[in-house]
């Protein structure tokens, strides 16, 4: 597995990157590829309870990774994909130092591999895969799932999503499992916000953002906030998208779009016949 996530990581660092909002492609007929990587940082407490659920006792984990992702449009709403990353945790002296459930937690880099089938229809869109792992995750933290998995109820616009291992990088991007609602305040920014959970303790706000620089490249935003046990379970990540072939709703040529833009029509529309005499007379 480790040599196939370098020859991932070489592919990926060789080119600009992804985005996460939905595709959208179900009338789609031309074919894309995305490619995306990010990287984030961030730190998490592993927290002892008592039987009443109290917190007793913590050990702090720094954390630092990076992630990609590959996807690519089969035709229609059908895609394909893989997802893969680093994961560094730098566990601390716990505290109290011979707490209860504290002294457990080992620090090290783990490394994953998600290949994963979806269908992204305009309204409504879902997909799973498997996920494997190099070695077990840090002692005393939440575990991961073996497989990954989303449903996204709602078009670009507004939609309602819930999944699980899919984010990019997976910790900061929200962790192993999420839901939330996204949403477009402007026509360049796809935005989600949502409660995210592990290898934090507990739920956290989860907040993302693409901002679309141009139609092939995004600036991918993303942050985990919380707290537990008095404990700041938090994330932050950068990203880039980028995107290759057939993007569906591009006009086929500039001068297409452009008759678009200024005419209201559809592309390859005529414009009606009055318009023309007065474009004539002029």
């Amino acid at each position: 597995m480790a040599r196939h996530l370098t020859i991932l990581g070489a592919f990926v660092l060789a080119l600009p990157i992804a985005i996460e909002a939905p595709h959208d492609s179900g009338d789609a007929s031309g074919h894309e590829t995305r490619i995306s990587i990010g990287g984030g940082v961030g730190h998490y407490a592993l927290i002892a309870r008592d039987c009443e659920g109290r917190a007793v006792g913590h050990t702090p984990v720094d954390y630092r990774e990076v992630g990609a992702e590959v996807d690519r449009q089969l035709g229609g709403p059908w895609h394909v994909g893989i997802r893969g990353g680093l994961l560094h945790d730098e566990a601390g002296p716990p505290d109290p130092p011979a707490g209860p459930g504290t002294g457990t937690s080992n620090s090290g880099t783990n490394r994953y591999v998600n290949p994963y089938l979806s269908v992204e229809g305009r309204r409504a869109g879902f997909g799973g895969g498997w996920v494997g792992f190099d070695k077990p995750v840090v002692e005393g933290a939440a575990r991961p799932f073996r497989f990954s998995g989303h449903l996204r109820l709602g078009g670009r616009g507004r939609y309602f999503s819930v999944g699980v291992m899919e984010n990019v990088p997976l910790y900061s991007g929200g962790g192993y499992s999420e839901l939330g609602i996204g949403f477009r305040p402007h026509r360049r920014v796809d935005s989600w916000i949502g409660l995210g959970s592990g290898p934090f303790d507990g739920a956290g706000a989860a907040l993302k953002a693409d901002w679309q620089m141009n139609p092939r490249l995004t600036l991918d935003m993303r942050a985990r906030l919380g707290l537990s046990g008095d404990q700041p379970q938090v994330g932050a990540a950068l990203g880039i998208t980028s995107r290759f072939g057939r993007i569906p709703d591009e006009p086929a040529s500039l001068d297409a779009r452009r008759f678009r833009d200024a005419r209201g029509h559809g592309q390859g529309h005529e414009p009606a016949p009055q318009e023309g005499k007065r474009l004539h007379h002029r």
